[in-house]
């Protein structure tokens, strides 16, 4: 009988060290590691790119991804708790894996075009161009290039163009948009001014070919000083904006019903807040963002998205107030 205690101790003794291992690399992950580094790595990425170490497009891929982990660490860290249960635990990676998808890979499509179906020049009052498309009906993205050439003399010059787009059996599309190389002043100092060149060369537009049949491309019309021609390059869309709408609703509905699961304030929506933060960013950077976005493009249609997600979280959370006030 006097060992029983001894024994009891000898049972317990490692289940509670794996209790407390548990708990610190839980704390660990629950804290600020993980978003630290991930923001510190999207942060990093724009100086590298500036120097050359990285190109632009990687760099913009590796600030993208950094700022989704933040965002998915933000919305889901409070799960990383000892009462979360496994089948919660395996929910949550499921969504995690759906959201990492349905936010990164619009993203990552934006920044590089998928397959390049034609690539040409239109001149002004020439013949239209058979396009190919070997019957593969769907959403495409036409870039269109400017040849406004280099100006010496800091000349700002623009130019308006029109393109007619043709396919048998639907009514004719017309893209319309301008081309710009604008020289501007920026001080610099408190005395100093120096020259600034914005240019704005290249423009995209979304077509459609409900048949997949031979699209039919012509230059209507291009404003003096362009060199009578533009250049375009045709690229199969592969993440059309409705299946982008589609899963971001899907996962949107997935973030309510996860963040009334929440230990504290179910009702705040957080994850839903986040959610669509990053989807509205994603959204409106393949809407307004260049055929070749920049930092700069990231920070604005970043910011356009954490704003807008906001205002909706908020309008979520007082619209779920009524109605529960109504009951």
């Amino acid at each position: 009988m006097p060992k029983l205690p001894t024994a009891r101790r000898a049972r317990t003794g490692p289940e509670q060290e794996r209790q407390i291992r548990r708990l610190v690399v839980l704390d660990t992950l629950k804290g600020g590691t993980i978003p630290l580094l991930a923001g510190g790595a999207a942060v990093l990425a724009w100086p590298l790119s500036v120097a050359g170490l990285i190109a632009t497009t990687p760099a913009l891929l590796l600030s993208g991804a950094a700022l989704l982990v933040v965002l998915l660490h933000l919305g889901l860290a409070e799960f990383l708790d000892q009462r979360t249960t496994f089948a919660t635990a395996a929910t949550l990676v499921a969504f995690a894996a759906l959201c990492a998808f349905v936010v990164f890979e619009p993203f990552r499509a934006k920044l590089g075009h998928g397959p390049e179906v034609f690539a040409g020049d239109l001149a002004l009052n020439a013949a239209p161009i058979e396009v190919p498309l070997a019957g593969r009906a769907g959403r495409y993205d036409l870039v269109v290039e400017g040849k406004l050439g280099a100006g010496l003399d800091h000349t700002s010059r623009s130019a308006q163009y029109s393109i007619d787009v043709a396919s048998e059996g639907a009514p004719v599309q017309t893209l319309s948009g301008e081309l710009s190389d604008r020289w501007s002043e920026r001080r610099s100092g408190r005395r100093g001014v120096s020259a600034v060149r914005v240019s704005h060369t290249e423009r995209e537009h979304a077509i459609s070919s409900a048949s997949g049949g031979d699209l039919r491309l012509s230059l209507a019309s291009l404003s003096p000083g362009a060199h009578d021609a533009v250049g375009v390059h045709l690229y199969r869309d592969t993440f059309p904006a409705p299946l982008f709408i589609a899963l971001g609703t899907a996962v949107t509905v997935a973030a309510i019903v996860i963040d009334r699961w929440r230990f504290t304030a179910p009702h705040e929506l957080l994850l839903t807040t986040v959610t669509l933060g990053a989807l509205l960013a994603v959204g409106s950077f393949r809407r307004f963002a260049p055929p070749h976005p920049g930092f700069g493009d990231l920070a604005f249609n970043g910011a356009v998205g954490a704003v807008a997600g906001t205002v909706a979280g908020r309008v979520l959370v007082h619209a779920g107030r009524f109605a529960r006030g109504r009951r």
